[in-house]
């Protein structure tokens, strides 16, 4: 039975409210309507299509029995992704067999977003949201989330029945549109009469006004019953009539019936002849008879049931055995798939335990699958529930019951995962599953910040046997343990040197590191990464570029994620030996393989460095493009604290030299209130350095409160390192601000706990030094000690550094040689202005007034080709490449792998830059600029 649209008239205007935002005002936005079952949701769901026709759509369907298979309700709108953009990772990232690592669903999710940047306009249609599964629904808020972000014309219309899943969607959804007002929820209510009525007679013509309007009545308005009540005869109650119905039908229809109601879902022609070993022309007429009875609708060649209020009358008339035997058929048929997804398992796991078959071997299964942390918390709490039923021990159940404590611990569940270690390692006799018990538990009571507890699982472990890669990684631990949670890094750095020198010891046994085993190569590069760790912690820059070879070495070829966090300790350590170029290229490196692998966590570690390292370069402009597009991660992936890093305060750094003094330093203290205090100390360092450098001596009070604050932060995160940065920072501020006697003993306690200090900072102590000859009347001391630092700065490439040590020699040369000083300031003005700080530059401008020189200066209006091709970044080179060859902002955006916003901003900025009205303009302007592009 086919039942007519009536009615939803306001309902209608809302969802071209919605498509005129999407499609004219290019605004995110979202609806969501909620009703009770029979409705017409999924009804006005199709003619929301219809009102919408002409933009590309995303279909996301909840179906109960898959409420807890991953990414199932989404899986068609991945499919049309993965066909808009058939080059793009999606579909590798999909399909590839890949280490659970590279796994995380973050990637897909990002890789997702990318490829909708390629169809928008875009919407997502979902249909009994109720019934979407948690992974399905993260996807949706992912796109939503990126599109508030980058403001693109992404729209969300969905239909669900009042539920808790709902009220945490919408409330996902208002903090998502919080500064828009783009989303609303709406409560679907019953047909009124008139509309009733009308619909009622659409159904059967035959009927009169008043008989129609009982029908309505006994209906309660809901457009399924009315449905049911108008093909009917007699006077039944509507769920009578639909139980007349079931009744009623013919065997083979009744068993097709159950049969669709234990799948839960669309079913193929093919699958119901394979299951019930029909041939196709028996199925077909089953469904014949479903069809006229208005209990199915078979689309293409699958067919459902009608409604869901049609399962659960026929869920409430299947017999104990029937259900079983439905069950038992549904699992063997998913278990025999070839290659069976994540979610094929997961389906035949809950039909196994459906019908009381055996599960344990399917759920060990499970749990080994390559996308395992795709189960989330409630496939960990199935499979542990599982694993706990059985009372025996055996191997398998051994098996299933370490593997559920690994999954427990890939998911961030630490309490889980230590409470099954610890109680596997109770019921295992000696041997190595023992020791991985141990392990893990020592593991997670560390990542629970539970020092007692690791350090008696790690005592425990030492009293078994061990294998090299378990005594390896226990190691680790331990140095981790002494490093983070004592935190006493210089006492931790011994016991990771030690553990690495032993793994690297078992790869040169083995014949080198490609010779190694799976798990001695993890351990090693574990061994590794903490040893990089704790050189870095306690100053060992001697060592630093040594251990980051080792760990780049181990981790090649093995892991895609490891290669990159290896290169970033590359990175680190050239930065820590004060070559700041070779910093430069590593971290670029890390920053384009992370989005090209699609690693978005990893994107943001690598981010904030590498546009901390382009300012430190004297690149403003790429640092500011750099760190826009990292908080666009992050805002879209949702990380906080730890992964952000100390260096998450590059975008203040960004504004404060684009002349954003009053954003930045609002900013940076909003930061100190939020941040732990662990990254606090750095907010108050940036903070007292920059009231220090563009205030001086009037900014005294300020900039020791910062210090002080700093100190406390420093005490309370109990990190010797960031407190010494803090120092270092501390005493050049208050050598700047006049407090030379504070300055000289703060560098003089610096100088004890740092006796063989990094090169990065030796020059820093240089530079503090001439700032102190300077403030105890020895210019020519000072000036001496500040050109040398200059010219080690410069030599480093530490642009910008170098323009603030310029500023200080034209300030100490200005009573003994004012052209010297002039020159200076000349300098370091025009090398701020290339670099891009409106703040150094305008600061080195004052300075020259001060000393009586005019600062007045072209500006871009009329500049020569030499001047509009300085003018241009090198990412906006990139960007100016693609514009001349015709590419558009979509197509640059998948080729660079940057957003669409990022590329409008690049393209916006070289029409500025080159004087042209639009894209053919700037094309050929490029030309004559850039003869060889």
């Amino acid at each position: 039975m086919v039942v007519p649209f009536v009615g939803r008239a306001a309902e209608l205007d809302r969802i071209r409210t919605l498509s005129r935002a999407i499609d004219v005002d290019r605004r995110p936005s979202a609806l969501l309507f909620v009703g009770e079952p029979g409705l017409g949701k999924s009804r006005l769901l199709s003619e929301a299509r219809s009102a919408i026709a002409g933009r590309r759509g995303l279909d996301v369907v909840g179906y109960e029995p898959e409420r807890n298979i991953p990414l199932a309700a989404a899986s068609e709108a991945l499919r049309t992704l993965v066909r808009a953009d058939p080059g793009g990772r999606l579909r590798e990232l999909l399909t590839e067999p890949a280490h659970v690592a590279a796994l995380e669903p973050i990637r897909i999710f990002e890789a997702a977003h990318r490829a909708s940047e390629r169809v928008l306009p875009l919407v997502i249609y979902i249909d009994d949201l109720q019934w979407v599964d948690e992974l399905s629904l993260a996807l949706c808020h992912y796109l939503l989330r990126a599109a508030v972000a980058g403001r693109q014309p992404v729209g969300l219309v969905a239909m669900s029945r009042p539920s808790a899943v709902v009220g945490s969607f919408s409330d996902a959804l208002r903090h998502v549109f919080a500064d828009s007002g783009q989303f609303a929820i709406e409560e679907l209510e019953p047909l009124d009469r008139d509309d009733g009525i009308r619909l009622a007679r659409a159904l059967a013509p035959e009927l009169r006004t008043d008989r129609a309007a009982h029908l309505w009545s006994q209906a309660a308005g809901s457009p399924f019953w009315l449905g049911m009540l108008a093909g009917s005869q007699g006077d039944h109650p509507a769920d009578q009539v639909l139980d007349l119905r079931l009744r009623y039908a013919a065997p083979d229809a009744a068993e097709l019936v159950a049969f669709l109601t234990v799948g839960g879902r669309p079913v193929s022609i093919e699958e119901i002849a394979s299951l019930e070993g029909w041939p196709e022309q028996r199925v077909q007429a089953a469904i014949d008879e479903l069809i006229s009875a208005g209990l199915a609708t078979l689309t293409g060649r699958s067919v459902s049931l009608v409604h869901d209020l049609v399962r659960a009358a026929a869920d409430r008339r299947l017999s104990a055995e029937t259900r079983r035997r439905l069950h038992r058929a549904w699992a063997e048929s998913l278990e025999a798939i070839p290659e069976g997804d994540l979610g094929t398992l997961r389906s035949a796991l809950e039909h196994r335990r459906a019908a009381g078959m055996p599960t344990v071997d399917l759920a060990l299964r499970l749990v080994r699958n390559p996308r395992r942390r795709w189960l989330g918390i409630e496939g960990l709490a199935l499979v542990g529930a599982i694993a706990d039923e059985v009372e025996s021990i055996d191997g398998v159940v051994q098996d299933l019951r370490e593997a559920t404590a690994v999954l427990a611990a890939e998911l961030g569940e630490d309490r889980t995962a230590y409470e099954r270690w610890t109680r596997l390692s109770e019921q295992l006799p000696p041997g190595p599953a023992r020791q991985r018990a141990f392990l893990g538990a020592a593991r997670a009571a560390y990542e629970l910040n539970l020092g007692p507890a690791t350090e008696r699982a790690i005592d425990r472990a030492r009293a078994d046997t061990m294998s090299s890669a378990n005594r390896i990684e226990l190691d680790s631990l331990e140095a981790e343990v002494v490093i983070w949670l004592q935190r006493r890094p210089t006492a931790g750095w011994p016991l990771a040197q030690r553990v690495a020198d032993q793994a690297r010891g078992v790869a040169d046994e083995a014949g080198g590191v490609d010779r190694l085993a799976a798990e001695d190569r993890r351990a090693l590069i574990g061994a590794l990464r903490v040893a990089f760790q704790a050189a870095v912690q306690d100053d060992r820059w001697r060592d630093v570029g040594d251990v980051a070879q080792a760990y780049v070495r181990a981790a090649q070829g093995f892991d895609g994620a490891e290669e990159i966090r290896a290169l970033l300790s590359m990175a680190t350590a050239a930065a820590i030996r004060g070559e700041t170029g070779e910093a430069l290229v590593a971290r670029r490196r890390a920053w384009e393989e992370s989005h090209h692998r699609v690693y978005p966590s990893i994107a943001v570690e690598a981010g904030f460095p590498f546009a901390d390292t382009l300012i430190r370069c004297g690149q403003i402009g790429p640092a500011r493009d750099v760190a826009s597009e990292t908080l666009g991660l992050v805002d879209r992936i949702g990380v906080r604290g730890r992964l952000l890093g100390r260096h998450q305060f590059v975008a203040h750094e960004v504004a404060f030299h684009m002349g954003e003094r009053r954003v930045a330093v609002e900013g940076l203290l909003r930061a100190t209130e939020t941040v732990d205090a662990h990254y606090a100390v750095s907010a108050h360092q940036e903070l007292a350095t920059w009231l220090a450098l563009l205030d001086g001596p009037a900014a005294a009070t300020a900039v020791t409160g910062h210090i002080e604050a700093g100190r406390a932060c420093a005490a309370t995160a109990g990190c010797p390192r960031c407190g010494l940065e803090l120092e270092l920072g501390a005493a050049k501020a208050l050598a700047s601000i006049g407090r030379e006697t504070d300055a000289r003993h703060t560098i003089e306690a610096w100088d004890a706990a740092r006796p063989d200090p990094n090169p990065d900072d030796v020059v820093t102590r240089q530079w503090i030094e001439g700032l102190l000859a300077a403030k105890e009347s020895a210019p020519a001391q000072a000036a001496e000690l500040l050109s040398a630092a200059l010219a080690e700065l410069e030599r480093q490439g530490r642009t910008l550094d170098a323009i603030g040590v310029r500023l200080d020699l034209g300030r100490v040369l200005s009573d003994t040689d004012r052209t010297a000083a002039a020159e200076h300031l000349t300098a370091a003005a025009a090398e701020a202005d290339g670099a891009g700080s409106v703040a150094l530059q305008g600061l080195a401008d004052q300075r020259l007034r001060e000393l009586g020189f005019r600062t007045w200066r072209r500006g871009p209006v009329g500049a020569s080709k030499a001047d509009a091709s300085n003018a241009l970044s090198p990412r906006e080179i990139e960007v100016a490449r693609l514009v001349i060859e015709g590419a558009s902002n979509p197509e640059i955006a998948a080729q660079l792998f940057l957003s669409r916003k990022t590329v409008e901003r690049h393209v916006s900025n070289a029409l500025a830059k080159v004087g042209a009205r639009n894209r053919t303009e700037l094309a050929h302007r490029l030309r004559e600029i850039y003869p060889s592009l």
